[in-house]
């Protein structure tokens, strides 16, 4: 299939959102699939009165498999395309379909790169904003078109409305030209009611997917290794994955982390009504997240977010939500799985891209990339025992007496540089600090961060100059005792020059320890 051909699928794929005629008939096409569904949704129906936590437990009882998409069906470039429209599917990655929420303020600033990068992995995938869009030959989907008349008048709403009248005036939206629009974190509030009219469609469009994955637009997912990992789970299971935030009962995954719902979550609940997403609208107007509003409808369908490192599905540590300069490294999860990234720019996502392929050309597919990759990529070159100019954002540990900061310490840390770094070294697990005047941060994970302060000859302003340090040796401690770090490799490297090579009397090299080498210089 050319590129010309998925995009008239997608956008046939779009006509059955907007027009509920042909989505009807797009249903009584597959017949077939739906009398094979219908037995698994009244069993559903009927156990759904036992509530979250009974429901829960009949994790094995899912779906029927769904219709199968071989490899040589998928989506190809056109021959003769150059290198960088080249796919490069993951095995397995057929059998999902990926959503990727943004916003009309923001599109053309993150998305252009994932067509160069995230969308040559990916054969099935849609972009979803709160206003139509055509990117690269691809139609973005306005999530809000099937969402209720009453919903678009709230206040929240309000630069939705705004973008239909330019829309309507035929007006430009670029956001130099229209500094307001985004003023008052418009594009915020009105982003957490995307969530669920967008697994809603991607329902409709994709029923036979077993896996449904959502990330926003400046995240990044490594997908071999995710393809990996998914092909030891059973699509059939009610699985609700990714990196989870709040308190219980109601946990949920980080939607910006990337999120993983199985297809017999979806079953039973935006499969089981095409109007699911709809019962949630005022409720979303009441709640700070659309993430959280996922965890809402699955939680009432009977399926949790599973959250365990040694209990299936395996999730922990998998997903997170930072870029790769930022990522918390330590000893619980330095050998663990890491498959997400979040708040990259779009040269992060450029640099995870070539480290992947790198990856690629030296490992085997079934090996994972770990925390300790990611430290040897972007850390570990720049680490050093104390930068100036620099935040490595350390934050475990917060000592300040700032009226902005009630939660921190008063304990004299932030008093001075010296007593920052003593307290760091007063706490066994520290290995990394952060100092500005009037604050001290400590962290038990290592982290990068970045330079913050001034350039040149600028004059700095002392109340905003950071300076950040290591623990150096306490890092390469934790590091040697992982069990997974070559650091263990270069320590006996190490013993073995010292200890069994020995040089000659009379055959030293000049110039080691002397000022002069062999040739003088």
């Amino acid at each position: 299939m050319n590129f010309d051909a998925l995009r008239r699928v997608r956008m046939s794929s779009l006509a059955t959102m907007t027009d509920p005629k042909k989505r009807i008939s797009l249903r009584l096409n597959k017949r077939m699939y739906l009398t094979a569904a219908v037995a698994s949704l009244l069993f559903l129906f009927t156990v759904s009165s036992l509530g979250p936590n009974r429901t829960q437990s009949l994790i094995s009882m899912a779906s029927k498999e769904p219709l199968h998409v071989s490899r040589d069906q998928l989506p190809q470039p056109s021959p003769g395309a150059p290198t960088y429209l080249q796919t490069d599917y993951a095995e397995g990655v057929e059998d999902v379909y990926l959503m990727v929420k943004t916003g009309a303020t923001v599109l053309w600033k993150r998305l252009p790169v994932h067509f160069l990068t995230t969308f040559k992995q990916v054969p099935y995938f849609q972009v979803y904003s709160d206003m139509a869009e055509t990117i690269s030959d691809h139609h973005v989907i306005d999530t809000f078109e099937n969402v209720s008349e009453a919903l678009k008048l709230v206040d929240d709403f309000e630069l939705y409305r705004i973008q239909q009248e330019m829309i309507n005036s035929h007006s430009n939206m670029l956001i130099e030209d229209n500094p307001g629009i985004t003023s008052n974190r418009k594009g915020w509030s009105l982003d957490k009611y995307k969530n669920l009219p967008m697994l809603q469609h991607a329902w409709s469009v994709r029923p036979d997917a077993k896996w449904f994955v959502f990330m926003d637009a400046d995240s990044y997912v490594m997908w071999t290794p995710l393809m990996n990992w998914l092909s030891t789970l059973n699509h059939r299971h009610a699985l609700y994955m990714g990196s989870s935030v709040g308190r219980p009962p109601v946990q949920f995954a980080h939607g910006g982390s990337v999120v993983i719902i199985s297809r017999g979550a979806m079953l039973r609940s935006f499969g089981r009504d095409s109007q699911y997403f709809r019962k949630y609208e005022k409720k979303t107007i009441k709640t700070c997240c659309g993430d959280l509003m996922v965890a809402h409808a699955l939680y009432d369908s009977g399926v949790k977010i599973a959250i365990g490192e040694n209990q299936y599905p395996y999730a922990k540590w998998k997903f997170q939500g930072e870029p790769n300069w930022l990522v918390y490294g330590n000893k619980d999860n330095w050998c663990a799985p890491i498959m997400s990234f979040h708040h990259v720019s779009m040269q992060n996502i450029q640099d995870i891209w070539e480290f992947e392929q790198d990856w690629k050309k030296t490992h085997h597919k079934d090996e994972y990339i770990r925390y300790v990759d990611v430290y040897h990529r972007f850390m570990h070159p720049y680490l050093e025992a104390q930068k100036d100019e620099w935040d490595n954002r350390s934050n475990d540990r917060e000592y300040s007496n700032a009226e902005d900061r009630p939660k921190a310490s008063r304990e004299p840390a932030f008093e001075s540089l010296e007593t920052c770094i003593e307290y760091c070294e007063a706490w066994d697990e520290c290995v990394g600090y952060r100092f500005n005047p009037g604050f001290c941060g400590l962290s038990r994970s290592v982290r990068l961060g970045r330079r913050r302060g001034r350039y040149g000859d600028e004059k700095v302003d002392e109340s905003k100059r950071w300076i950040s340090g290591w623990m150096l040796d306490r890092i390469r401690d934790m590091r040697a005792h992982s069990g997974c770090d070559s650091i263990a490799n270069e320590e006996i490297l190490q013993s073995n020059v010292t200890e069994d090579s020995l040089i000659v009397p009379g055959l030293e090299v000049k110039g080691k320890g002397d000022k002069k080498g062999l040739f003088g210089f």
